[in-house]
């Protein structure tokens, strides 16, 4: 966790922080680039977009399930869970490109998973 306030940073955590290091960054200033090289290195070793595709499945468990199944018949993706989350699921879909994923997707049928509930397709979320 870090708390900021008038200029000063608390941190209350044991990992080093890329945010905590840019801003100790004292020659210029604050470096916010260290904070997207880190962020672009830790992407890269992932296969998070932009180094590529990611989506995520959300809602009911069920559909969230065969969802996974279906698409884990597809060989140009892998899929990541899924795992409870409250009363819903989520599971998360790799590819190897945004293209691929969305080939991927769009050639998989999905009806059978939306019929057992609620299914969301979330294509390169804003958070994992």
């Amino acid at each position: 966790m870090i708390v900021a306030s008038a200029g000063a940073a608390l941190s209350v955590a044991q990992s080093v922080s890329p945010v905590l290091t840019a801003s100790q960054q004292t020659q210029g200033g604050p470096n916010p680039q260290y904070v997207a090289d880190a962020e672009r290195a830790r992407r890269r070793v992932l296969g998070f977009p932009p180094f590529g595709g990611l989506a995520e499945l959300s809602g009911a468990p069920d559909a969230v399930d065969a969802a996974c199944v279906v698409l884990r018949a597809v060989d140009a993706v892998r899929v990541l869970g899924p795992i409870a989350v409250g009363t819903s699921s989520r599971a998360l879909v790799q590819a190897e490109s945004a293209d691929a994923l969305c080939d991927a997707l769009a050639g998989a049928d999905l009806a059978y998973a939306r019929e057992h509930g609620r299914l969301r397709i979330d294509v390169d979320p804003l958070r994992v």
